[in-house]
């Protein structure tokens, strides 16, 4: 715990990566958010599992990068509604390309199982401030 600490001391802030359908994936968000304190969670679109986690990432406002490209390589879907569920209860999510010259483009069904709308696009852009990856300034 201490690199985190010294890391947030000298005003870095803190991303965590949690895996998709791991085993313990869970237990690595809750440790991410309650344990380490971080400021975005890339991935860890399993939090829909745990209503309790939900309400806290949101209540800290801790930022999604999800990638749905790279999420069909690790498992058997695109984690879409997992995604479109954690926007529709107001979480900061972004969608992202882990490896943009070896993932599929993204297409605009990628974060839906229907057409995206202009609300839905507007707020997966204008989340992306908020899940920076440097502070303000």
């Amino acid at each position: 715990m201490a690199v985190f600490e010294r890391a947030r001391r000298e005003g870095f802030l803190l991303t965590m990566h949690c895996d998709i359908d791991q085993e313990g994936s869970i237990e690595h968000i809750r440790q991410a958010l309650e344990d380490i304190g971080v400021d975005r969670i890339d991935h860890g679109t399993d939090i829909v599992e745990d209503e309790r986690l939900v309400e806290l990432a949101k209540a800290k406002g801790i930022g999604f990068t999800c990638c749905p490209v790279s999420n069909s390589f690790v498992t058997e879907q695109m984690k879409s509604s997992e995604i479109r569920t954690l926007l529709d209860r107001g979480l900061a999510v972004t969608v992202n390309s882990d490896d943009p010259p070896t993932s599929a483009p993204m297409r605009p069904t990628t974060i839906c199982h229907s057409p995206p709308t202009r609300t839905s696009i507007s707020t997966v852009s204008s989340n992306s401030p908020r899940t920076r990856s440097a502070p303000p300034g």
